[in-house]
């Protein structure tokens, strides 16, 4: 068994990484409905399988 840590750099690159994907979601949701949300979610868990498939 291997157990891996990040560097203090890492941690801070990862968290730094994590923050800019929340605020790029938010952005790109805000003024979606609900429903316009739930579309947009159906049609990346669709993108996501094809990619999948390709492996």
């Amino acid at each position: 068994m291997v157990h891996l840590h990040l560097t203090k750099k890492g941690r801070l690159i990862h968290r730094l990484h994590k923050r800019f994907h929340k605020a790029m979601v938010e952005k790109i949701i805000d003024g979606m409905s609900e429903e316009e949300i739930a579309v947009m979610g159906k049609g990346l868990t669709n993108l996501y399988q094809f990619l999948e498939d390709l492996k």
